[in-house]
């Protein structure tokens, strides 16, 4: 909060969980993914993120949601 941060990401690989957190308020909230899976950013508009297709390490379906 105190450095600016309005978003960030925690990839926790060996969990297997990519947890995406926004800035609301004094507290920073989670956002979840969509029924499609995607996670979208508040920040960057345009910036999204097929969180289950990033787990299983298909980055060509990572490119073509991004």
């Amino acid at each position: 909060r105190r450095n600016g941060v309005k978003e960030y990401l925690v990839w926790q690989v060996m969990d297997q969980r990519l947890d995406w957190f926004a800035l609301q308020g004094e507290d920073y909230i989670s956002l979840a993914p969509d029924a499609e899976g995607i996670v979208r950013s508040q920040v960057f508009s345009g910036l999204w993120l097929a969180v289950c297709a990033l787990l299983a390490g298909d980055m060509l379906a990572v490119m073509a949601t991004l």
